[in-house]
């Protein structure tokens, strides 16, 4: 566990706003939905919310590593490794097309 405590989701808000933003200016800003930023906030540990807490970090003119020291490392990367994504269905047929192969007619 990191020694230092991610920031509270009332405190990023709060400097959002000392910068004339808010949520959903930075949702149209970057192509998003407003509910994705207000999720990315008040999550502590989603990995697929990274990028929108980055894009907040950003906006706020501060490193992700410093708002949410928990998810990102110090050079602001998240702190998981990725997994590769099988393309696999369970007899262990390749799926590229993303139809479902079934056995027999």
């Amino acid at each position: 566990m990191s020694a230092h405590r991610d920031w509270h989701h009332a405190d990023v808000k709060a400097a959002l706003e000392k910068k004339g933003l808010d949520l959903s200016a930075i949702a149209r800003a970057n192509g998003i939905d407003v509910s994705s930023v207000s999720l990315a906030i008040r999550t502590i540990r989603r990995r697929q919310m990274s990028r929108v807490k980055a894009l907040v970090a950003a906006a706020i003119g501060v490193p992700p590593s410093a708002i949410w020291p928990s998810i990102f490392d110090g050079q602001n990367r998240p702190r998981w490794k990725r997994r590769p994504h099988k393309r696999t269905t369970p007899n262990g047929r390749r799926n590229v097309c993303g139809s479902v192969h079934r056995d027999g007619p």
